[in-house]
């Protein structure tokens, strides 16, 4: 029932969801390294410290885009379980 809902809302199933997510993390970590990969080289000149500092700034901002489709998905999934819970009546003092 949640994952016909996700569906309904984000056009994709939770496991769809998760999966691109988690895409979004492994080329966010990728390019972590391969930031990181540029350092090894013998000399580290200036245009080695700004070809870093780039590709540095990259990977973060996939880092961050991961992190926003996540707190996206986790914001749905609980609006939509929230919807499918019953609402519990408190008594109102008089």
């Amino acid at each position: 029932m949640i994952n016909d809902s996700f569906k309904s809302v984000t056009g994709m199933t939770w496991d769809e969801a998760v999966h691109k997510n988690n895409q979004l993390f492994f080329e966010a970590d990728e390019l972590d390294n391969s930031a990181y990969a540029l350092l090894h080289s013998d000399t580290l000149c200036p245009e080695t410290w700004q070809q870093f500092s780039q590709a540095k700034q990259k990977a973060e901002s996939k880092y961050l885009e991961a992190r926003h489709e996540w707190q996206r998905i986790k914001l749905i999934l609980g609006s939509l379980e929230r919807a499918k819970s019953p609402s519990v009546k408190h008594a109102q003092p008089h």
